[in-house]
């Protein structure tokens, strides 16, 4: 059975709501409160996850604050972020699909070698 691209994109959105909440309400923001002296090697890697995946909204919040409009801060994050992280559960889903067919066609290919 063959599910289209758009199935992928739907399996992203949707399994990135919980993902992103779950960053949203845990990790929200880690740039502004610093690093202790005793913090730990993976609260650096979350803080540059966090960074990366929410990149957009940070430069957009920059641009919205000059406009007067700085309230809308956290939904930009949120946005930016969820945006994010499902197109890498759909990109997930998509490379996937495709190791498993690779595997699939050679899998064939040697099954009628390995009959003789």
């Amino acid at each position: 059975m063959k599910l289209p691209m758009k199935s992928a994109l739907l399996w992203g959105f949707v399994a990135a709501i919980p993902l992103e909440l779950a960053n949203f309400w845990l990790a929200m923001p880690p740039i502004d409160v610093g690093f202790a002296a005793n913090t730990r090697w993976y609260e650096y890697i979350l803080a540059v996850e966090w960074v990366i995946l929410h990149l957009p909204g940070l430069l957009l919040s920059g641009w919205f604050e000059q406009r007067g409009l700085g309230r809308y801060d956290a939904f930009l994050l949120f946005a930016s972020g969820y945006l994010d992280t499902a197109l890498m559960v759909a990109l997930g889903i998509v490379c996937f699909r495709f190791i498993r067919r690779i595997i699939r066609k050679r899998s064939r290919k040697l099954s009628p070698q390995l009959e003789r």
